[in-house]
């Protein structure tokens, strides 16, 4: 009966430490307000392909892609567009551009149109 006691409360001090961890990872994917536009999008885009994918990757094994970027939003402390008020487009599996390869982000830009010099990519 003790061993039962010590195991449960262990696993609930463990709980406990994954959520914590996952609110404090949450919130250091905030970029300050004082970064421009342009470098929030590009920390937003970087932050889905590179921190936010691959921790929803290994929390859903079989699968290698989110049907939409909402699903990795809990690893991303929230879903926001871009800092212009876009929706960012992303890419995944056999629909990734050539060279690129996990999840493919883009923001489109100042100009809000997709396709134009001032996109911003997580591959880049």
């Amino acid at each position: 009966m003790r061993v039962r006691s010590v195991l449960a409360l262990c696993t609930g001090a463990f709980f406990v430490g994954v959520l914590v961890a996952a609110l404090v990872l949450s919130l250091s994917h905030v970029p300050p307000r004082s970064h421009s536009r342009t470098e929030r999008a590009r920390l937003q885009v970087h932050d889905y392909a590179f921190e936010a994918y691959p921790s929803w990757r290994a929390a859903h094994p079989g699968r290698a892609c989110p049907r939409s970027l909402r699903e990795l939003d809990a690893y991303m402390g929230g879903h926001a567009p871009d800092p212009w008020g876009s929706p960012l487009e992303f890419r995944c599996g056999r629909m990734l551009p050539r060279g690129a390869s996990g999840l493919w982000v883009r923001s489109a830009g100042a100009d809000r149109r997709f396709g134009t010099d001032d996109d911003l990519v997580s591959s880049e």
